[in-house]
């Protein structure tokens, strides 16, 4: 077998002749055959009827959004195929649900001059891709009447001295912790009030003393509350919200840390390892969605980025690139040897990733991402053009020569 140039092959069998008694079995040249790759072998993700080039001559092709739609379509088709035949792992199922996300995402995207929000039903469409569970929670919600009358005439007092089984701490307010605040505030100390507050766990007066001591000082008493309130409790559910208070207390880059185990995070735990534990990203969805439902007019790109790198290092590209995806332009994407890149091809890690670094798959959906940003970078990523040679060489490779010509004028 040999191969040449446009996916030609060349091949031939040999075959063994008749035997004859007491001859040597020998055997002899078969038939040459010509064949050419294209009728053998299909590239991954039918990168054959990918309907590129999408920009020609630094310019976004006309009409090609709904063309984009349906070779999406049909990947995550072909996605749900192999997640529901194929005997897999669960790295490998997390990796093909985080690849239906990322289809989804850019497909929105195509759909959407560019844009994830801004438009209340666009909005819903991102959420429930991240919080399908949302649909559900919205129908019991519609169902409940709320707080009953008898509820709200039953005693404040036989209210309160009902021990609930699922408290997992109480404070008490003293007069004689009010009265040493007072004290350290007469003498200007609000440090010392702050320090006293947070030793009785008086989150209120800690966060009200903090505000007015310095923004820092505020983060601090956050900080502490999250992953006091929010310590473990041999639940996952509350990773997510553990996040989202994070991003509400200005930690920015740092709310990833939220995700991690008590002895990652230096966290006293009676139960924790000594040895450090992976990261707890089976929530990032939620933790994205939470965010974003949540949000209000707070920058939360930063949370996200961090959640995002944190992510790709783990192995998780798809997942991690959706965090980028939603930070608009916050999330640099641009060729990787600038400084502070964070992806330079969607689906693909240059300095973490496990796989090769360049791929049919990652350039092809860079290739509809450059498509959906058309009306922010009209003239494309430049830094993606030695990618589409690379697709071009490609798809020369597997035999589809005419396709490969498409992307000369580019």
């Amino acid at each position: 077998m040999n191969f040449g140039f446009g996916g030609r092959m060349i091949t031939m069998i040999p075959r063994s002749p008749h035997r004859v008694r007491g001859a040597v079995n020998l055997s002899v040249p078969g038939s040459i055959v010509f064949s050419n790759l294209k009728d053998i072998v299909e590239p991954p993700l039918s990168a054959n009827s990918f309907p590129g080039p999408l920009f020609q001559a630094t310019k976004p092709v006309k009409a090609k959004a709904k063309d984009i739609a349906k070779w999406l379509d049909d990947n995550l088709v072909k996605l749900n195929q192999v997640r529901e035949i194929s005997v897999l792992d669960e790295e490998s199922i997390s990796r093909i649900e985080d690849r239906k996300i990322l289809f989804k995402l850019l497909k929105l995207l195509v759909e959407n001059n560019g844009v994830l929000d801004g438009n209340p039903e666009l909005e819903k469409s991102v959420r429930e891709l991240l919080l399908p569970q949302t649909l559900s929670l919205q129908t019991e919600g519609s169902q409940s009447f709320g707080v009953t009358a008898s509820q709200l005439a039953a005693p404040t007092a036989l209210q309160s001295n009902v021990a609930d089984p699922n408290a997992l701490a109480t404070y008490n307010l003293t007069t004689d912790f009010l009265r040493s605040v007072r004290t350290l505030l007469l003498q200007g100390d609000r440090q010392g009030a702050m320090r006293k507050a947070l030793d009785n766990k008086m989150w209120g007066h800690a966060l009200l003393i903090a505000s007015s001591i310095s923004p820092t000082a505020w983060r601090d008493v956050v900080e502490q509350f999250v992953r006091t309130e929010l310590r473990e409790t041999g639940s996952k559910d509350i990773d997510s919200l553990r996040f989202l208070y994070g991003v509400w207390g200005g930690e920015g880059l740092d709310c990833v840390n939220e995700l991690l185990p008590p002895i990652n995070r230096m966290v006293s735990s009676v139960n924790a390892s000594t040895v450090p534990q992976a990261p707890r990203f089976a929530s990032w969805k939620e933790s994205v969605g939470l965010v974003l439902l949540n949000k209000g007019s707070m920058d939360c790109s930063p949370a996200l980025i961090g959640l995002g790198s944190a992510l790709v290092k783990e192995g998780r590209v798809e997942a991690g690139h959706v965090c980028f995806l939603l930070t608009k332009f916050a999330a640099k994407f641009t060729a990787p040897d600038i400084p502070e890149t964070h992806y330079s091809l969607i689906g693909s890690d240059i300095n973490h990733g496990k796989e090769s670094y360049v791929g049919l798959v990652p350039i092809l959906l860079s290739e509809i991402f450059e498509y959906s940003q058309s009306k922010f970078a009209p003239e494309g990523f430049p830094h993606l053009l030695p990618y589409k040679l690379w697709h071009a060489w490609a798809l020369a490779d597997y035999g589809h020569t005419d396709l490969a010509e498409r992307y000369i004028p580019i």
